[in-house]
């Protein structure tokens, strides 16, 4: 956690509390991730790719910078293949995301690269397939109607040869019974794969699955093509407030094992949204902002505001700074 000027006072709220002070406009910001993964390398030989898996993860400046060419270190699928024609090839990879990151209370940002793995290869939900070429009707990457030639780490190949992962990336997992950082946000916060402690408070408790808050809808929008079975597109599914573990943007406040005292973070599902469609935090790297499609159901407000000044708010033991507009 950052130092703080003395004169600040510390409040400490109840989640109940704390959403309404975010429905009302609030601002919490300033976690702290630079004891984590800031001076980390690495080198390896992908044997299938016959190249080597390059990263390095260093933090300076107030920020995160990873640097990759791309190639995963793990065993891909075989590229070209039937649903995609494109080869896998070294990249020039350099994102920037803050080393604090600040979480910015009732706005999601839609982006269309949420986040890089802690491989350096890049996160990309979305696809460039839509029903007759319209654009109205997207088609998602796990479908049973287009082959994507996506392999068994839910991931394919761009025709600019980036390898980029669509879903769980499960060479990263470390085992079904502890959780596992796959990567960092375009916000600066983690992002974990699929289990999470079963009370967001509590370290000691069950590892299990993370549900999203993603649903199909329970009747087809208005004009969608019938023969197309129920999931393929994007605007199949709708968020649902409190229906799973997570947020809109597949987030939430717990405990990792990285971040023992709490702290917001994403998920990567086994279900939909698999990867998040948004960030909850201020991005600073243009890379991330390309336009991305808007998670279905409820959107974040924009307030258009700048924040005022900080103070300090502990979560349930999850240290951030607490910003409120003068009412």
């Amino acid at each position: 956690m950052r130092k703080l000027k003395s004169g600040i006072a510390r409040l400490i709220f109840k989640p109940a509390v704390l959403s309404a002070l975010l429905l009302l406009g609030g601002y919490l910001w300033a976690a702290d991730t630079s004891a984590v993964m800031c001076n980390y390398r690495q080198d390896a030989v992908n044997r299938n790719l016959k190249l080597n898996s390059q990263v390095e993860i260093s933090c300076k400046n107030n920020e995160r910078l990873i640097m990759s060419n791309g190639i995963p270190e793990h065993t891909t699928g075989s590229f070209p293949n039937k649903g995609n024609p494109n080869r896998i090839s070294e990249q020039k990879i350099i994102r920037r995301m803050p080393l604090y990151p600040e979480l910015t209370g009732g706005v999601s940002k839609p982006v269309r690269i949420p986040g890089v793995a802690i491989n350096g290869v890049k996160f990309e939900p979305g696809t460039a397939e839509s029903y007759n070429g319209e654009r109205k009707w997207n088609y998602e990457a796990l479908q049973n109607v287009l082959d994507l030639g996506l392999d068994a780490n839910n991931a394919h190949v761009q025709p600019n040869g980036e390898y980029h992962y669509h879903s769980v990336p499960f060479p990263l997992l470390k085992s079904a019974d502890t959780m596992s950082l796959v990567g960092w946000a375009a916000d600066g916060f983690p992002i974990y794969a699929v289990y999470g402690y079963s009370d967001s408070k509590n370290k000691a408790s069950e590892i299990r699955r993370i549900k999203s808050s993603y649903r199909l809808k329970s009747s087809p929008d208005s004009g969608r093509p019938t023969e197309i079975e129920t999931g393929a597109f994007v605007q199949d599914y709708e968020y649902i407030a409190g229906s799973g573990d997570l947020d809109e943007c597949n987030g939430r406040f717990a405990v990792t094992p990285e971040f023992p005292d709490g702290i917001y973070h994403y998920y990567i599902t086994e279900g939909y949204p698999y990867i998040s469609r948004c960030v909850k935090g201020k991005v600073i790297d243009s890379a991330f902002e390309q336009p991305g499609p808007q998670p279905p159901g409820r959107q974040g407000r924009q307030t258009g505001r700048r924040p005022p000044p900080a103070r300090t708010l502990s979560i349930d033991g999850c240290a951030y700074i607490l910003a409120l507009p003068v009412l």
